[in-house]
């Protein structure tokens, strides 16, 4: 996917992910074996899903599994738990016609771990970026990443949370290697 290849459309929609970051997360996406799974905890609306989803579309259609309980977030503490985004987020889902391969989880991350048994091919951590809570997310779906397994880990440059947790889980592990910054995303592959 070079630079003229973005995504036609996908700036309009409302996130954080830029064009360099969501082709990582493409090219990842469209690496990913069918019989794993990519999971995403935090969509937003949904701009992240849809570069997983149009990468994945485009190699081996790997199912996305996007977990996000869709009731906003602690940087919006005015609407915590009045916003709803997954009304946008679907219908962003369904306008790019991504709807066959983005499955919605509509829970909390640790709700949604209690019945996920799928391996995982590419995992992406975009949710609360609170210390405590990021690596609650990371320690309960990380030991379902297989081997050579991605895991993607966003705003590890404007974040604290999110960087401590790259440093200390991924880089300060033995577990991964070919660790890479693509702007504000960290990423690594499990050995």
């Amino acid at each position: 996917m070079k630079k003229k290849e973005i995504i036609k459309g996908i700036e309009k929609v409302r996130g954080f992910i830029n064009p360099e970051e969501g082709k990582k997360l493409y090219e990842l996406a469209k690496a990913c074996p069918k019989n794993k799974a990519i999971v995403e905890i935090g969509a937003y609306h949904g701009k992240s899903s849809i570069y997983l989803g149009k990468g994945s579309k485009k190699g081996h259609e790997a199912k996305v599994y996007s977990v996000d309980w869709h009731k906003g977030d602690f940087e919006d503490e005015k609407d915590y738990g009045k916003l709803n985004t997954f009304p946008s987020f679907w219908k962003n889902i369904q306008k790019f016609k991504l709807d066959s391969v983005v499955i919605p989880i509509v829970l909390k991350s640790e709700e949604a771990r209690k019945s996920f048994k799928r391996k995982i091919g590419l995992l992406f951590l975009d949710a609360d970026h609170r210390y405590k809570a990021i690596k609650k997310d990371f320690e309960m779906w990380a030991p379902l990443l297989c081997k050579n397994g991605w895991i993607c880990i966003h705003d590890t440059r404007a974040r604290k949370g999110p960087r401590r947790i790259y440093e200390e889980k991924v880089i300060g592990s033995n577990l991964f290697s070919n660790f890479e910054d693509i702007r504000n995303m960290s990423i690594a592959k499990k050995k």
